[in-house]
């Protein structure tokens, strides 16, 4: 399903979710950073589907998660 701008628009999205941890092993050292994994049907009606591919850009400490054009 491909939503319209106005759609979109007129949706008042929010989630909340936890950061996770995982950690990261090389020879020399351990490091935990933070992950944060997006699923859920909520994705699909917002126009997502799998396999595409996705820009994230920061602005004003804010992700912004678009589709690659």
């Amino acid at each position: 399903m491909q939503v319209s701008e106005t759609n979109v628009s007129s949706l008042p999205w929010s989630r909340s979710l936890k950061i996770q941890s995982i950690l990261r092993i090389n020879r020399r050292s351990q490091t935990i950073i933070p992950e944060i994994k997006l699923s859920g049907r909520w994705l699909s009606e917002i126009g997502f589907t799998p396999d595409q591919r996705v820009n994230i850009t920061i602005v004003n400490n804010a992700l912004v998660i678009d589709l690659e054009k």
